[in-house]
């Protein structure tokens, strides 16, 4: 599970929603087994109320470079952006 940094974490997240899709493709989460945990493709739209922005590996990496460049110039190894707005603008995607 999670440790506490991204480099940790973002594998972590991979590995879990790729068990998700692949329990999702193959039935296991149909909710014939358990009537009370249902997850389909039909409900994910549902569920996740439509497109999402999010930071893929290319955002993640541009956002690391804008933490590191602002450390650098406090002198410290990094600052960490916390203003989620920001962060998409930097690195998001729609």
């Amino acid at each position: 599970g999670p440790t506490g940094i991204i480099g940790t974490n973002i594998p972590d997240a991979k590995e879990t929603a790729h068990a998700i899709c692949q329990d999702i493709k193959s039935g296991v989460l149909d909710g014939k087994k358990d009537k009370n945990f249902l997850i389909s493709p039909s409900t994910l739209p549902r569920i996740l109320g439509g497109a999402k922005p999010y930071a893929d590996t290319e955002g993640w990496k541009r956002i690391e470079t804008e933490e590191n460049d602002r450390g650098r110039a406090a002198g410290k190894p990094r600052e960490k952006i916390v203003n989620w707005r920001e962060l998409l603008e930097i690195g998001g995607r729609h």
